[in-house]
């Protein structure tokens, strides 16, 4: 199960809460996102209405298929 901190809190740029949604992907991946998780992360953001949870369940699936066996 992923530890997400402030899993609750809307998601808007400017904010540390993008930060919050990379360290639970990066630390269930054991890898630095991918460029595409990356550029998605930004769009949400930038529409400020998702939780830091909805998105990084959105982003867990945009895991590269080599790798979501871990």
């Amino acid at each position: 199960m992923l530890k997400i901190k402030n899993a609750k809190k809307k998601v808007q740029p400017g904010t540390r809460y993008p930060n919050d949604v990379r360290m639970a992907i990066e630390m269930d991946q054991g890898y630095p996102m991918t460029t595409t998780q990356d550029v998605t992360l930004e769009q949400l953001a930038d529409e400020g209405k998702y939780t830091v949870k909805q998105i990084v369940d959105r982003l867990v699936e945009l895991r590269p298929a080599s790798r979501t066996g871990k």
